[in-house]
């Protein structure tokens, strides 16, 4: 079919194609690959997928769940289990909210898991969250305690806790859980900034 044209119009045509294929090619290359995440992924995993979905603007894929402790509830070690079950407070945010509210993970970077030596500290958490994909799969697990040097268990590993996991939660809790975070970033010497 193509030997029928003149040369020119064929010439063209061959261009034309070119032209198809190394735009195909060029945007391929360009497209960042989705990445996926191991099923008992570490700590560091589970943060590198969550950054992916930042810096590309994907966080309306993902969703948030938070459980916040009764605040008249007297402190002690509470498990992760405790929190699922006799919660104050459970806050379902959409990946749409998530992606309307992305300058809060603006702060997120490599810098943010801090690993403690001592582990196993008992956890006095008032405050757990975690995200999860599409898929329903959880992706970035955080228990974080309320007391001074307390710290956090990421996806089963302790760390320091960061300020940025409090401003995360802020634009989607109470006010009265917003003032205590703030009062946390502010007033808890051992908070990383």
């Amino acid at each position: 079919m193509i030997n029928s044209l003149p040369t020119t119009k064929r010439l063209l045509v061959i261009a034309f194609c070119l032209v198809l294929l190394l735009s195909a090619v060029t945007l391929s290359s360009c497209a960042s690959t989705r990445p996926t995440l191991p099923e008992n992924a570490t700590a560091e995993e589970a943060f590198d997928y969550l950054a992916w979905h930042v810096e590309n603007r994907r966080l309306s894929d993902l969703r948030l769940t938070i459980y916040l402790a009764t605040p008249a509830v007297t402190p002690f070690p509470y498990a992760v289990d405790w929190m699922r079950q006799r919660y104050g407070q459970r806050i379902e945010v959409s990946g749409r909210s998530l992606a309307r509210n992305n300058r809060v993970f603006r702060g997120l970077d490599s810098s943010v898991l801090l690993p403690v030596d001592n582990g196993g500290s008992a956890m006095h958490a008032r405050t757990y969250f975690y995200f999860t994909n599409r898929a329903g799969q959880k992706i970035f697990d955080v228990a974080m305690a309320t007391i001074p040097d307390g710290n956090a268990i990421i996806n089963g590993y302790e760390f320091r806790v960061r300020a940025i996991f409090y401003e995360i939660l802020i634009p989607f809790v109470d006010e009265w859980w917003a003032d205590s975070f703030r009062w946390q970033i502010d007033n808890r010497e051992d908070i990383v900034r």
